[in-house]
């Protein structure tokens, strides 16, 4: 209901604004200081069947969207290497700076000391584009969720699987805003451009001539034409890059290959996980101290105790996202599988592919299905994207993803919060059904938890 109001309101506003015009056009009763709108579109009949009209719009049109390409990629190639190395981003500003305040009038002026005026609507342009496209990507992929970044290490995802269900959904609202502003920026800049350089066969040559002669007419439909193809251009634009981002058929490819290194169990040799004396300290506040714990290979443990004991650094340790200050670990496998605290989903895909996000095309979507149907999840729900899904359901999703995995460890970090009394009995009898033989650590505040579990309890308050 909103779109079709939005748009009725749309139409109501130009309405008016062309009511206003007439109504100033009429009252001033000057033409050729004011054109009417009625006289703009009676001339729009007629002045396509001129010679050259279509040659200048195709040509202006061609310097000026290759000069916003060019903005938008060299913005894209240049934000990620400034995200990744702070140096980057250092050299990069002054140049950013300096196009972003320089007023456009005089890099035409210095352009034409260096380029011929048929390059210069372009070079305008992107020098346009660059600075929006750059410093919007840039905070787009700074602001990428962390969490999932570490849960995609954790897991060894390939990055071509990262790209398409991390990075590009957070950069779209960024990447859409960044065209939307550049894309009018760049017409008018690049206009500007071909009126002050005055190619030959272009809508800013056209422009000046009117205005050398006088005829206001042709300089207001000149104007109205260049408007016109701007729109246009930007929805088309922006139409493809929302379907590049909304298709989600073209993520299948990257499930559908043969399999990664990553999806492949690496050669193991069983072992107790060992850590000896770890301690931890984050700004001179001890988190962990002297903690000696064995994790019995193929065996549950059930880590508790009072919250802020570090129970979630010592998971951190063992995933290897914090290194300890001290002590050794030793018989950490090679394929470790977490739920976290958080459920750390991709919120735009389906539960599958939050599943094969992490296994690749190892599972088959049956496998996948059935383990998600004995949670409790029906098939509608696991065909939506999990940012519909219940709380609840998004930690199953979660479960499923960490079982699906095949670790040889298995990490608990409050798996079970969040769930009633029976949802939470049938995930840990899921989780006990597909454990077993392999190493799990849970951490829990529920004894109950640790009960159905059936795991040596650890108080982590009583070591060290």
């Amino acid at each position: 209901m909103a779109r079709p109001k939005a748009k009725t309101e749309n139409i109501i506003a130009v309405a008016a604004a062309l009511l206003v015009w007439q109504a100033a056009a009429m009252a001033l009763h000057q033409p050729l200081l004011l054109a009417s709108p009625w006289q703009v579109a009676v001339r729009l009949t007629t002045i396509w069947r001129e010679a050259g009209f279509f040659a200048s719009i195709l040509t202006s049109f061609s310097l000026i969207a290759l000069g916003f390409l060019l903005g938008v990629i060299a913005g894209i190639l240049l934000a990620i290497p400034a995200a990744r190395f702070p140096w980057v981003r250092a050299l990069l500003k002054p140049y950013v700076v300096a196009i972003k305040s320089v007023p456009v009038a005089s890099f035409v002026i210095l352009a034409l000391l260096w380029l011929s005026s048929r390059r210069l609507s372009t070079f305008i342009a992107f020098l346009m584009v660059f600075p929006v496209i750059y410093a919007n990507v840039l905070e787009g992929i700074l602001a990428t969720d962390k969490q999932l970044l570490q849960m995609a290490k954790l897991y060894r995802v390939p990055f071509g699987r990262q790209l398409v269900m991390i990075y590009l959904p957070q950069l779209k609202p960024f990447l859409l805003a960044a065209t939307s502003a550049a894309l009018g920026m760049a017409w008018k800049a690049g206009v500007a451009a071909e009126v002050i350089g005055l190619p030959s066969g272009t809508m800013g040559e056209k422009l000046y001539d009117a205005k050398v002669y006088l005829n206001t007419v042709d300089l207001f439909t000149w104007t109205v034409l260049i408007v016109l193809l701007s729109v246009v251009f930007e929805k088309i634009f922006l139409f493809g890059l929302s379907r590049l981002f909304s298709d989600r058929g073209r993520f299948s490819v990257f499930f559908g290959t043969p399999r990664k290194q990553s999806d492949i169990s690496p050669v193991f040799s069983p072992a107790d996980i060992r850590l000896s004396h770890v301690s931890k300290a984050f700004e001179g506040k001890e988190v962990l101290k002297d903690i000696t714990l064995t994790l019995p290979f193929g065996q549950r443990v059930c880590l508790m105790g009072k919250s802020g004991r570090g129970k979630t650094t010592l998971l951190n340790i063992l995933m290897g996202f914090v290194p300890p200050d001290s002590g050794t670990l030793q018989g950490i496998p090679p394929r470790v599988a977490a739920v976290f605290q958080e459920d750390r989903l991709c919120e735009d895909f389906s539960a599958i592919d939050n599943i094969r996000f992490v296994t690749g095309s190892r599972v088959p979507e049956g496998t996948i299905l059935r383990h998600l149907q004995a949670l409790g999840l029906s098939e509608a729900d696991i065909r939506q994207p999990v940012r519909t899904l219940s709380g609840g359901m998004r930690r199953r999703v979660a479960l499923a993803r960490a079982v699906l995995y095949d670790g040889q460890l298995l990490i608990l970090d409050e798996a079970f919060k969040g769930l009633d009394g029976a949802t939470r009995a049938q995930a840990i009898a899921y989780a006990n059904q597909h454990t077993q033989g392999k190493t799990l650590l849970a951490v829990t505040h529920e004894a109950e938890e640790a009960r159905l579990l059936g795991g040596q309890v650890v108080d982590l308050g009583e070591m060290g």
